[in-house]
């Protein structure tokens, strides 16, 4: 029996090209959670991000945000893995001419911004004055030398923006720490994605399930296709089987 279902964001419960979630989405999820059934979202977006996009759900949906660095309940902490004072303070000093963006939970702290390009963030010139925990970390040019590794991993890069997570932080270990929060097991987890960041929960769940044209690597690891996530949440809100 599905006691928890997850769930990534763009190119899954939000096609592609899509400004927000499909009205028939946004029933079925209600639907499953009448049922009694855990949802979460999973995604490599910042907490205010998916706030945005879910916010008939911010009350009732387990948030996993920053492809794994934090994971929130109703607005509260529940799990996190933020970036080391080392690394923070690494970036700023390898900045260079790049503008850098700091992401907490409900805060964005700026350094090197001297055009304003940003003028909601708070700005900052030592990593010290930065007084919550920071779960992602944006360069605007050149990509931060030798970040990666002991210090960040990166979760996206064109050349001209570099996005990076804490190293240690993945969306298979958040579901591990929320399926000992909730009490539910990997057996009773079901997982709906279509990008290789999704790899590590679907080694965490029974049935995993990748969708549209998701990357091989996540086909590959995943037992389960669909063209579409809505069509998953209607077999999970029609109680269908999926062992069949």
């Amino acid at each position: 029996m599905i006691k928890l279902v997850v769930c990534d964001l763009d190119g899954t419960l939000l096609p592609y090209g899509d400004e927000k979630l499909n009205s028939n989405t946004v029933e079925r999820i209600k639907g499953i959670l009448d049922k009694g059934i855990k949802f979460a979202v999973s995604s490599g977006r910042v907490y205010s991000e998916l706030c945005e996009y879910l916010s008939d759900f911010r009350e009732s949906i387990y948030f996993i945000s920053s492809d794994g660095a934090l994971m929130t309940y109703a607005d509260k902490v529940i799990f996190h893995k933020p970036f080391s004072a080392d690394a923070m303070n690494y970036a700023v000093c390898s900045a260079g001419n790049s503008v850098l963006r700091f992401f907490g939970k409900g805060k964005v702290w700026s350094f090197n911004d001297k055009s304003n390009v940003f003028p909601n963030d708070t700005r900052f010139l030592k990593p010290f004055e930065i007084k919550e925990p920071i779960y992602k970390i944006v360069s605007y040019g050149a990509p931060i030398p030798s970040f990666e590794g002991a210090y960040s991993r990166t979760h996206y890069s064109d050349g001209s923006i570099s996005e990076y997570v804490p190293p240690y932080a993945n969306k298979g270990v958040t579901l591990g720490a929320l399926q000992r929060h909730i009490g539910v097991s990997l057996y009773e987890t079901l997982a709906i994605g279509d990008s290789v960041n999704d790899i590590p929960m679907m080694k965490n769940v029974k049935y995993s399930v990748a969708v549209g044209n998701s990357a091989s690597a996540l086909r590959a690891e995943c037992k389960l296709h669909s063209e579409t996530a809505l069509a998953i949440l209607e077999k999970v809100w029609l109680n269908a089987d999926f062992n069949t």
